[in-house]
């Protein structure tokens, strides 16, 4: 009798270490924002079990990408002098016997102001600057933007070969 009651605690014993608990997941923050400076931002993430990271955009990172129980992660973005900035998602996920859960954080990232530079000015060949020195010659306008950019010439009589560009370097005649 002795044997049988020490079998059936043995079963109950190893059944409730065995026993792994249901994955709860949760998260103190369900977006965040960043500005184009980019920077990091901490989360408090809350879990009973073995939890991981992933990132819908390789430009947004986590740390640590998985771990066990709560923790605090980072989540970070870079810098960007693009015009729209970064967006995406960060899915934390817990799986184990017992079931899984998981819950996501919305990350975004403004854009960058627009920024266009006249690097060099030529007429005729020769630097110069703004103003034409007379009739008939010929003026090269060197810009540098981060974006696509337009303009107006207001003067009949002067005639350029281009009216807008996109990024990068660009030569207006």
């Amino acid at each position: 009798m002795m044997k049988k009651y020490f079998a059936i605690i043995a079963i109950a014993l190893f059944a409730l270490v065995s026993c792994a608990p249901e994955p709860e997941l949760s998260v103190d923050q369900t977006s965040v924002q960043f500005d184009s400076a980019g920077g990091s931002t901490t989360v408090m993430l809350k879990c009973n079990v073995q939890w991981t990271a992933t990132s819908s955009n390789s430009a947004i990172t986590v740390s640590p990408a998985s771990g066990v129980e709560d923790c605090f992660v980072t989540i970070s973005v870079p810098a960007t002098k693009e015009e729209n900035g970064v967006s995406g998602t960060v899915t934390f996920s817990a799986v184990n016997k017992a079931g899984s859960a998981s819950t996501t954080v919305s990350v975004s990232q403004s854009g960058a102001p627009g920024e266009i530079r006249i690097t060099k000015v030529e007429v005729d060949g020769k630097p110069a600057g703004l103003s034409l020195p007379g009739e008939g010659c010929e003026m090269k306008i060197y810009i540098t933007s981060n974006f696509g950019w337009s303009f107006a010439v207001d003067q009949a009589d002067v005639k350029a070969d281009k009216s807008s560009g996109s990024a990068g370097d660009n030569v207006i005649t």
